[in-house]
């Protein structure tokens, strides 16, 4: 399976009365030696755009096999999350459907196949009012 892809935004609001704040922020964040230090403080849950950091001892460190593998894996073909492609699964993923399935199975004891039928029907249905 590929994993999926994304990339982190920023919104900064029109109305802000902190706008020049956020920029020097953000202009601070993306300098690659403090975007690296912020990887490396998130232990891997986040990669960085900039190729170069990938060339870091963090990720190729074989000492901790878990990032040097997810690198690994996110090097190889990756693919969008389906809410890009659509509209109709982005409100799929804001209802947080397979996760409330997830919870029917584990909290409220439905099998597999009831749970999997509701989520299913949930979504048939958002993909109909869409139409």
């Amino acid at each position: 399976m590929k994993p999926i892809a994304s990339i982190g935004q920023v919104i900064l609001l029109e109305r802000s009365d902190k706008k020049q704040v956020a920029k020097d922020f953000l202009s601070y964040l993306v300098k690659p030696q403090n975007l690296e230090t912020y990887i490396h403080g998130s232990q891997g849950r986040f990669v960085p755009v900039v190729p170069k950091l990938l060339a870091d001892r963090f990720w190729n460190d074989g000492t901790d096999p878990h990032i040097s593998v997810a690198l690994k894996q996110l090097q190889q073909t990756t693919r969008l999350p389906y809410q890009v492609f659509s509209p109709i699964y982005a409100e799929v993923q804001s209802q947080n459907i397979w996760g409330k399935a997830i919870r029917r199975i584990v909290v409220d004891g439905l099998s597999v196949a009831q749970a999997t039928n509701q989520a299913i029907a949930q979504i048939k249905q958002i993909f109909a009012d869409w139409k």
